[in-house]
């Protein structure tokens, strides 16, 4: 991002130079919070993406997602009854693609729980041959589950705001500044 400013020796230019750049300074003072709301709302965009990526599955709802502003900066949040199963996955499914920091919560491992089963004959009539299962009722449905994969919703955003989205939102940011002078 080069900027070139020419002047000449007329002292109203130079005059108005200065101006400008006093402008300049006064944006570029805001900037860091301007960067980091930038950031924040870029990664809320790519969080929804991810979660709208996800497949469906009855067992996970109530997500929501939102910005908010801390003392600091700002937070991404996904909150909901569901958003830690839809993270880290469970069962059978979370096991075979798992999450790549679960072991760093404290979380109780795949597969744990009072209700889970081995597959046996009545599983597999609702299609669970192997492995294991659990039941929970719906809206007076009976569901079979074997779980669901790990989504890594916020560990795929988390990576993206490091691996390119504050690179983004500093040139967005900068490159208004900039472009004010």
């Amino acid at each position: 991002m080069n900027k070139v400013v020419t002047v000449s020796l007329d002292s109203q230019e130079i005059n108005q130079l200065i101006e400008r750049l006093n402008n300049f300074k006064s944006n570029i003072s805001e900037s860091a919070d301007k960067i980091a709301r930038e950031t924040a709302y870029n990664a809320l965009t790519y969080l929804d993406m991810q979660y709208a990526e996800t497949p469906y599955n009855e067992n996970v709802e109530d997500i929501n997602t939102y910005v908010e502003k801390t003392a600091d900066g700002y937070k991404v949040v996904a909150s909901g009854k569901d958003v830690i199963y839809a993270e880290f996955g469970t069962g059978d499914l979370g096991e075979q693609n798992p999450h790549p920091e679960k072991d760093m919560y404290s979380l109780n491992p795949y597969n744990s729980g009072e209700t889970i089963r081995d597959a046996n004959e009545h599983s597999a009539a609702h299609g669970i041959t192997s492995g294991k299962y659990w039941t929970y009722k719906k809206n007076d449905v009976i569901y079979y589950t074997q779980g669901i994969p790990a989504g890594k919703q916020m560990f795929n955003t988390r990576n993206y705001v490091l691996k390119e989205g504050l690179n983004k939102s500093i040139k967005k940011v900068v490159g208004d500044a900039l472009s004010k002078l």
